[in-house]
């Protein structure tokens, strides 16, 4: 009974169409959505979506693009970006995989910032990766931080990829 509740009001949520530089709708909601389970990909992040989830391109832009996840346990979004700044404050912590995140609280909530490491990084590696949404909430933030990756070479498997930078001043990149 739950889930069925559950699921008529995933159904009844409306995802806004993505847009790009200056605020450009580039397509309907349905047109960029990608069904769980798949493995849907920016450049170099990956989201593996379970069953019942769907994803949907938020935006995309220069220097950054992002995702929505859509499942029974709520949302998340998915923000990569080139040029994102360390902020300031944040707990730091290391996953289980042994990735550097920073805990973060925005209007209340927790989001948190995954960092990317290379062949030449040292320390933490770099800032790259926003994760943020009501499904981070309580035991289901280590669930949700597992299924999203960084590969510094891009990420294999996808079946859909979306590609950000200034291509996109021109339309939607995608593989």
């Amino acid at each position: 009974m739950l889930y069925s509740l559950i699921g008529l009001a995933l159904a009844l949520q409306v995802v806004e169409p993505p847009r790009g530089v200056n605020d450009e709708v580039l397509g309907t909601a349905e047109a960029f959505r990608v069904a769980g389970p798949a493995r849907v990909c920016l450049i170099s992040t990956s989201i593996d979506l379970l069953p019942g989830e769907n994803a949907y391109l938020e935006y995309l832009g220069i220097h950054n693009g992002s995702i929505r996840v859509v499942g029974p346990q709520g949302s998340f979004t998915v923000m990569e970006g080139e040029a994102f700044l360390e902020p300031r404050g944040g707990r730091l912590e290391q996953d289980r995989r042994g990735r550097t995140v920073t805990r973060h609280r925005r209007d209340g909530r927790p989001r948190y910032l995954l960092y990317s490491r290379s062949g030449s990084s040292r320390g933490r590696g770099s800032p790259r990766t926003w994760v943020e949404g009501d499904a981070l909430g309580g035991s289901h933030v280590r669930m949700v931080l597992d299924r999203v990756n960084i590969a510094f070479d891009g990420p294999s498997g996808c079946q859909r990829r979306f590609i950000y930078g200034w291509n996109t001043v021109l339309g939607p990149a995608q593989e």
